[in-house]
């Protein structure tokens, strides 16, 4: 694996960390008054989709190899915490378990990723 590839995982996992974060302040700003409406869930989803540009411009990596592990960790993983909670957890405790489930799916992800890529470049070449 070159450096190339750790540059992916970590830019996926970090996309993913920082798309989901702001997706959960978002979420927050927006249901204090106790009722979360669907335009306010687009602009949360506008929100975590800001994530995955500014990483890439970071890291100088392109947007297209870091928006699919950001968002499907944001679906899959991560989604179901938030709406799904019993509500007995303090902010804190719920930023965490965020964090540790959007570091592991964006890894997860990418390395579903990288293993695709991978596949299609070897049949390519044949």
């Amino acid at each position: 694996m070159g450096s190339g590839t750790y540059k992916l995982l970590g830019a996926g996992a970090l996309s993913a960390i920082t798309s989901c974060l702001i997706f959960f302040g978002v979420l927050t700003f927006f249901s204090r008054d106790g009722l979360f409406e669907f335009y306010e869930f687009v602009l949360s989803i506008g929100a975590a989709g800001i994530a995955p540009y500014l990483v890439s411009r970071l890291l100088t990596i392109k947007v297209k190899f870091i928006l699919f592990p950001s968002f499907i960790t944001l679906f899959f993983p991560v989604l179901g915490p938030i709406f799904g909670g019993g509500g007995s957890q303090t902010s804190g405790q719920m930023l965490s378990t965020i964090f540790v489930l959007s570091m592991s799916g964006g890894f997860f992800w990418s390395c579903i990723q990288l293993f695709v890529l991978t596949l299609f470049r070897a049949m390519r070449t044949r």
